[in-house]
């Protein structure tokens, strides 16, 4: 019977979804998500009036505002076309525009809400759905299109770099395969392979940067460990949330259901 253990695992691993709880990646989202909130033409299009908070002047958190990073620049050499970034801002843009509109979770966003921010990942997962589509990438069957996707990677991602060059199909394939295996659940809005085959190809490429080209920070650093551990969590969101609440009388299993 132990001989069906490995295949039982790697099945249970294939249909299991992005959660957000990968530290990085979430980080990577969220830079993307606030700066596309921050943009002037993305905002133009929600609600003209805002609810201040008490007091008056709305008031921000420190962090960084509008600081949308295209990649985490972990690995040395790595060169993108400009205009081709260009355009797929831009289409994120009419994404973030279309979907944002008078969405009061957006305009007064609240990251220890955990029933807010239940509804700004699913925006998120959303907006990957409509960027996809804009972009030929998943059709409307819901499935991802390999002819595009190696098309928009060999043209203007991998193109100045030998080693990407020698793997990303294998890295597409893999991804594809695992992304279309996800179980959608009944009450998801929104199609979640993009999101999955998003987080699976950005996670090959980090791993799969040669060690001698592989920029030596304390990010990247411990960006790399996290991941080559399967500690992606680093600051577990539970344990953190659980803290947050001590005494409310919740339980970790409690908060699981509601992140």
């Amino acid at each position: 019977m132990l001989k069906f253990l490995p295949i039982f695992i790697v099945a249970f691993v294939a249909v299991k979804a992005y959660d957000f709880t990968d530290f990085d990646f979430n980080q990577y989202l969220f830079d993307e998500f606030v700066s596309m909130n921050d943009d002037d033409s993305v905002s133009r299009q929600r609600r003209d009036t805002e609810v201040m908070p008490a007091g008056g002047e709305k008031k921000e958190c420190g962090g960084r505002r509008g600081d949308w990073k295209k990649d985490f620049a972990c690995c040395a050499g790595d060169k993108f076309d400009p205009e081709h970034f260009k355009m797929i801002k831009e289409t994120k843009k009419q994404c973030a525009a279309k979907l944002r509109a008078n969405n009061s979770d957006v305009e007064n966003f609240d990251p220890f809400d955990c029933e807010k921010m239940g509804r700004i990942k699913q925006l998120i997962i959303c907006e990957g759905e409509c960027f996809s589509k804009a972009m030929n990438i998943l059709d409307e069957a819901g499935k991802l299109n390999r002819e595009v996707i190696v098309k928009h990677l060999s043209e203007h991602w991998v193109n100045d770099s030998e080693w990407k060059k020698a793997a990303y199909e294998g890295y597409v394939d893999k991804c594809i395969a695992k992304a279309e295996a996800i179980e959608q659940h009944a009450d998801q809005k929104c199609n979640s392979v993009p999101m999955e085959f998003h987080y699976c190809i950005w996670g090959q490429f980090i791993n799969g940067c040669p060690a001698d080209l592989r920029v030596d920070s304390s990010k990247c650093n411990k960006m790399r460990e996290r991941h080559s551990q399967g500690t992606g969590s680093f600051l577990n969101k539970h344990v953190l949330h659980d803290f947050l609440h001590h005494g409310h009388g919740k339980t970790l299993g409690s908060e699981e259901k509601d992140m």
